[in-house]
C-alpha cells in the first residue's frame, strides 16, 4: 500500500451516496427548475456561513477567508448571469459571457439593468463592490 493509499477515495466510493449505497437525501434542483437560483442563493449563503464561522473560531479561521471569499464572487458572477439570462430579451446585449471575468460580466449585467429602465441610483456602488472582488 502506498504511503497515501488510505487517504484516497476507493472505486466503490461516490459522491452523494451513503456507505450503505442508497442515495442521500440532497437536491440538486427542486422540481419546476429554480436550480440557477439556488446555486446563486446557496453560494452567497454558504460564504455567510463561512464568514461567521471564521469570526467564531478561535482556532484558524483565516483557514476560511478564502474559501468564503470565493463562494461570495461565485455566487455573484452566477446573480449577474441569472439577471443577464431573465432580461437580455429585452435588450441588445449579448448572452451571458462564458467566463468568470466579473468585470466583463457586470459590464453586460449593468447594460441588461439600464436598458430595462432602471435608473443607475446605486450602480456605481454595485460595480465597486463587484470590482473589488474581480481584483
Amino acid at each position: 500500500m502506498s504511503r497515501c493509499g488510505e487517504h484516497w477515495p476507493t472505486l466503490s466510493d461516490r459522491p452523494f451516496r451513503r456507505d450503505d449505497g442508497t442515495s442521500s437525501k440532497i437536491a440538486i434542483s427542486r422540481p419546476g427548475g429554480g436550480c440557477e437560483l439556488q446555486m446563486w442563493f446557496g453560494f452567497l449563503r454558504a460564504g455567510s456561513v463561512l464568514a461567521e464561522v471564521a469570526g467564531r473560531s478561535k482556532d484558524w479561521p483565516e483557514n476560511l477567508v478564502f474559501p468564503a471569499l470565493f463562494a461570495y464572487r461565485h455566487g455573484l458572477e452566477l446573480a449577474m448571469k441569472a439577471i443577464i439570462r431573465q432580461y437580455r430579451g429585452r435588450t441588445d446585449v449579448e448572452p451571458a459571457p462564458l467566463t468568470h471575468h466579473l468585470a466583463k460580466t457586470w459590464a453586460q449585467c449593468r447594460a441588461v439593468i439600464r436598458d430595462v429602465g432602471c435608473d443607475d441610483a446605486g450602480l456605481d456602488a454595485v460595480e465597486r463592490i463587484i470590482l473589488d472582488f474581480h481584483e
